[in-house]
């Protein structure tokens, strides 16, 4: 009998533990995590940081904040040297929280004015008969100026074919080639006479005039490249400057294009004997045809990135970091390029575009 009693005041009491263990609010350790608003920053810019507690939310502004071993005042932090990982953690009621690192770069000097320059899409296919003629005008459009920037988007069961071109087709009522594009919203306009159409792009003079008040335009923002090639590893800076307030909707593009691509391309000019059209004189199937600019790779949306609002304003810089592979289609790493625009305000029109060979440094201008 004393054996069962001892096992039943046992069981009671295991049972008025776990009652007790059941109904106690749990204590959940707290942590302490640190971010910062920018990645990295140049030199008399300013990088702001805030702290959270997992248990009682923003505490930024009684918290402890240290730079390379340094306590700061607040929470904002200007940097006065060049430092590729700068150190940053916080304190708050006895936690610290995990390390973060921001770069701090040499101050870029921003322009007052930017050049204009000019971005013409041509929508091009190796199938396509009347697409060399289109060719032509944006020949005349780069010896004209060193200013107007052209990409080829091939579509439709081409070896080059774009992966977004029929979206871009959609959007931009492309179909029906050849058709191109001048600041990504306008279509370009072939010659015509007597209700003859210059598809053959022989009239130089007026490709000129169609051009000029396009670069005439005023230019609220520049952009600035640089990149380096390490074997499939590609790394690239984008950067933006203005020299405006605000821009509506605007938003970054990058592509990754490649000349000297050689391939067949159908020419329905052939035998026409037009003198002034020279592909009168080549066949109808013209063997090893060099295309250049072919757009392989867009390293954004295609229809572009966010630029936040908070970054616009005169004399300030936005700037992206790509660290990317390159597609496997390219054929020869020698003659890529990289073209990054930035769209905007109601009509989505590209605003400003650079161009930069890979490797190549193109600063403001």
């Amino acid at each position: 009998m004393l054996r069962n009693l001892l096992q039943f005041l046992s069981f009671i009491a295991i049972a008025l533990i776990m009652f007790s263990c059941g109904t106690e609010e749990e204590i959940v350790p707290d942590t302490l995590t640190i971010s910062a608003n920018k990645q990295q920053v140049y030199l008399g810019e300013t990088i702001n940081f805030t702290i959270v507690s997992q248990n009682n939310g923003n505490v930024t502004s009684t918290a402890d904040i240290f730079v390379n071993g340094e306590q700061i005042e607040g929470s904002s932090f200007v940097p006065t040297e060049v430092n590729e990982e700068n150190q940053v953690y916080a304190t708050w009621n006895g936690h610290t929280s995990s390390t973060i690192t921001f770069k701090s770069l040499e101050e870029v000097v921003i322009p007052d004015t930017y050049t204009k320059k000019v971005l013409v899409e041509d929508y091009t296919g190796t199938w396509c008969g009347y697409c060399p003629g289109m060719n032509n005008v944006l020949n005349h459009f780069v010896n004209y100026s060193s200013n107007v920037i052209p990409v080829a988007i091939h579509c439709d069961d081409d070896p080059y074919q774009f992966e977004f071109q029929a979206q871009l087709q959609a959007e931009y009522e492309t179909t029906g080639l050849p058709k191109a594009q001048i600041q990504r919203i306008n279509p370009l306009q072939l010659y015509v006479e007597n209700y003859i159409i210059d598809f053959c792009g022989t009239q130089e003079a007026y490709y000129h005039d169609l051009i000029q008040p396009y670069l005439d335009q005023p230019a609220p923002l520049g952009l600035a490249i640089n990149s380096q090639l390490n074997g499939n590893n590609l790394q690239f800076q984008v950067k933006v400057g203005f020299v405006v307030d605000e821009i509506p909707n605007a938003k970054l593009v990058v592509y990754l294009l490649e000349d000297g691509l050689i391939y067949n391309q159908v020419n329905y000019f052939a035998g026409t004997g037009d003198p002034a059209c020279e592909y009168s004189n080549y066949p109808q199937n013209i063997a090893n045809f060099e295309h250049n600019h072919v757009l392989q790779k867009v390293y954004t949306d295609v229809f572009g990135d966010e630029i936040p609002a908070s970054e616009i304003s005169t004399n300030s810089l936005y700037t992206r970091n790509f660290d990317v592979n390159l597609p496997s289609n390219i054929e020869n790493r020698e003659n890529l390029s990289l073209v990054a625009f930035v769209m905007g305000n109601e009509n989505n029109e590209v605003i400003n575009v650079q161009f930069a060979e890979i490797g190549e440094d193109v600063d403001f201008d």
